[in-house]
């Protein structure tokens, strides 16, 4: 008996010690894969910041377009013989040809790489107000930059301060727009919320570009630009026509203005992110 209960003990011993090496090694591979997403991302954006310090080219944009005006059709009122009026209506189904299958579901815009969250000794959150619910995002104060100018190095500088200043901020608007269950529109309005409610409404060049910043990291298809009357803008793809927002042509696409700036031309950082996509209204 003691032979037998030894043995099991070294068979348990050995298998603890196998489940304690696999575990060791899934750790490591883990550690090792979520520092090749966060390289793969750093270089990403290093090369962005990198175009970013290049001339911006000069674009014309094009005017909006109207909301189309369909005429609906005169309905003449349906007035019932005699015979049928006070009858039950006959509720068998109507006889149909085929089965129209429902639309397959578009992916939405993603990170490039997985976002993780790197928790700080001392959290600083900042609360705001979404629509009527109350949220927060982590943002240390003490991290916020302002643009001495909107010249291509200015705003390349303050795009490498947020890369490395806003990760945590980036998980947590992606977690909320997870558990908030926003629509692409919708997460573009909370971006906009986060960076007016850090850097104050009234089109700041810091809250656009901080929107642009988040957006973009999101997986979205932007263009940062800069207008002649001193202003950044922010232009946005759509996989449909907005009508009443001027556009720009890019890249054989149509990118908004959605800030009703009333600008006809901008200068604008023409390179796209990598794997972005464009918002699904």
């Amino acid at each position: 008996m003691r032979f037998v209960i030894f043995t099991i003990g070294l068979f348990l011993s050995a298998f603890a010690s196998g489940q304690n090496k696999y575990s060791e090694e899934y750790e490591a591979f883990k550690r090792q894969a979520i520092q090749d997403y966060d390289d793969f991302r750093d270089r990403a954006n290093a090369e962005y910041a990198r175009y970013m310090r290049d001339a911006w080219a000069w674009y014309r944009g094009e005017k909006p377009m109207p909301v189309p005006t369909i005429e609906e059709p005169v309905v003449p009122p349906v007035i019932l013989p005699e015979d049928d009026r006070g009858k039950t209506p006959d509720e068998r189904p109507m006889p149909f040809d085929e089965i129209v299958p429902a639309p397959a579901p578009v992916p939405e815009p993603q990170p490039i790489s997985p976002i993780e969250e790197k928790p700080q000794p001392v959290e600083q959150w900042l609360h705001f107000v979404f629509y009527g619910t109350p949220c927060k995002v982590r943002f240390d104060a003490a991290e916020s930059v302002l643009l001495n100018n909107i010249r291509e190095n200015a705003v390349a500088d303050m795009w490498e301060h947020m890369m490395t200043s806003c990760n945590n901020l980036l998980y947590d608007c992606l977690d909320l727009r997870n558990s908030m269950k926003l629509c692409d529109w919708a997460y573009v309005k909370l971006a906009e919320t986060v960076a007016n409610t850090i850097y104050g409404s009234g089109h700041s060049n810091e809250a656009v570009l901080l929107q642009s910043f988040i957006l973009n990291q999101s997986g979205f298809k932007i263009h940062i630009a800069r207008s002649d009357n001193h202003r950044l803008h922010m232009l946005l793809a759509a996989d449909c026509d907005m009508y009443n927002y001027p556009y720009w042509k890019l890249n054989g696409e149509h990118y908004y203005l959605l800030d009703h700036s009333g600008v006809d031309g901008l200068n604008i950082l023409n390179p796209n992110f990598p794997e972005e996509q464009t918002m699904r209204v």
